[in-house]
């Protein structure tokens, strides 16, 4: 085997496991999904509760969504701004005038 050839296979697991989630954080990403879908929590509730931060869920929320994996490219990019939006809009207090306009501007471009 020849160092190139090994080194491009293991280019592949690299990648995978860089992008993977570990199974802890994947188990109470899980747990924050399921919890305020069922509406026992909102969002900003079950995130500190789970110990997972927005950027963890929202990597999660991408990673792990199969439609999103099969769709074309238009529609990944779309529904990816969405789910930005839908993640960081309930803290649109918390954020500057050029924060404001940034969330709003995502949630025109992704409807």
């Amino acid at each position: 085997m020849s160092l190139e050839s090994k080194y491009n296979g293991d280019a592949g697991y690299i990648a995978e496991d860089m992008l993977s989630l570990d199974r802890e954080l994947e188990r109470r990403c899980y747990a924050v999904k399921k919890s305020t879908q069922e509406g026992y929590f909102a969002l900003q509730e079950a995130l500190p509760l789970y110990q997972v931060t927005e950027l963890q869920y929202l990597a999660f929320l991408l990673l792990k969504n199969d439609d999103l994996q099969s769709a074309d490219k238009q529609r990944q990019l779309i529904e990816s701004l969405n789910i930005i939006v839908q993640l960081y809009q309930p803290l649109m207090d918390q954020f500057d005038n050029h924060g404001r306009r940034i969330i709003n501007e995502l949630r025109e471009l992704s409807h």
